[in-house]
C-alpha cells in the first residue's frame, strides 16, 4: 500500500548510499517517507471515525522506524551527523559479551543472526557514528509522526477517551 501510496502522489521508493556507505542511505524526503505514511494512514482513520463519537475503535499502527535498513531522509540524518563526536561511540570492551546469551553474542557478530549483516567488528567508527545518526534521525521522524497522530486524536476530540500503548519488538542501540 505504501508504494501504492507514493505513486499516486509521483513518487516512488529510492534510496542510495550515502556517502558510499554500505550501512546508510538517504531515503525518501519526509513526506514521502515510510513513517509519514503510517501516520498519514492512522489520521485518516482517527478524522474519519471522529464523525462517530459513540462507536469505540481500536487502530494498530506499526512504524518501521527506527530499524533497518538505516535511510532517514537527507536533511535529518546531516543534522545528526554533524552533531556526533568519537563520544558518541558505541563503548563495547571486548569479552563484556562472553557471559552474556547466545542471541546477544549472535547479534554482535551479525544483526538477527547472520554473521557479516552489521557486523560490530567489521563496522570502522566512521560506519558506528553513521548509523547513530541515522538512528537518531529515524526517532525524531518517528516523534513528529506521533505527535501528528497524537494531535489529530486532540483536535477531534478524542484524545481523552483514548488510551495509547507504545511498545517495540527491540531496541537497535
Amino acid at each position: 500500500e505504501y508504494n501504492i501510496w507514493l505513486a499516486a502522489r509521483g513518487q516512488e521508493y529510492n534510496r542510495v548510499p550515502y556517502c558510499g556507505s554500505p550501512y546508510v542511505y538517504i531515503g525518501p524526503d519526509t513526506v514521502n517517507s515510510h513513517s509519514h505514511w503510517c501516520a498519514e494512514m492512522a489520521i485518516e482513520f482517527i478524522q474519519s471515525l471522529g464523525l462517530y463519537p459513540e462507536n469505540p475503535w481500536m487502530f494498530s499502527l506499526n512504524f518501521f522506524d527506527p530499524h533497518h535498513d538505516f535511510d532517514p531522509p537527507k536533511e535529518l540524518l546531516e543534522k545528526y551527523i554533524a552533531r556526533l563526536t568519537t563520544e558518541d561511540l558505541p563503548n563495547y570492551q571486548p569479552g563484556e559479551l562472553d557471559h552474556k546469551p547466545a542471541p546477544q553474542q549472535a547479534d554482535h557478530e551479525g544483526a538477527y543472526s547472520t554473521k557479516g549483516n552489521f557486523a560490530y567488528d567489521a563496522m570502522c567508527k566512521e560506519d558506528h557514528l553513521l548509523i547513530k545518526a541515522a538512528y537518531y534521525a529515524m526517532i525524531e521522524q518517528l516523534d513528529k509522526e506521533v505527535g501528528r497522530v497524537v494531535q489529530t486524536l486532540k483536535d477531534t476530540n478524542q484524545y481523552e477517551d483514548t488510551v495509547i500503548v507504545f511498545t517495540s519488538d527491540h531496541g537497535e542501540m
